[in-house]
């Protein structure tokens, strides 16, 4: 969590790095943290049903065949 706790303090240097307003760097820091907060509720879960070990394999075939299609892809 160390993301969530450290991005409000840099808050006023990505505004002026992104030329955006306060209130969208704010909403984004708080979707970053519904999100990571989500996926690891979910991991949680997952790893609970098919065991710690099963798990990791699961997640290392997502990341494969999405790195794969990514890397099969062309413009």
């Amino acid at each position: 969590m160390f993301n969530v706790t450290a991005l409000p303090m840099a808050i006023s240097g990505i505004v002026d790095g992104l030329d955006t307003t306060i209130s969208n760097v704010q909403l984004a820091i708080v979707a970053y943290g519904v999100f990571v907060a989500a996926f690891t509720i979910t991991g949680g879960k997952i790893s609970g049903v098919l065991g710690a070990k099963n798990a990791q394999l699961l997640g290392l075939g997502i990341y494969a065949k999405c790195a794969w299609v990514s890397a099969s892809e062309s413009d």
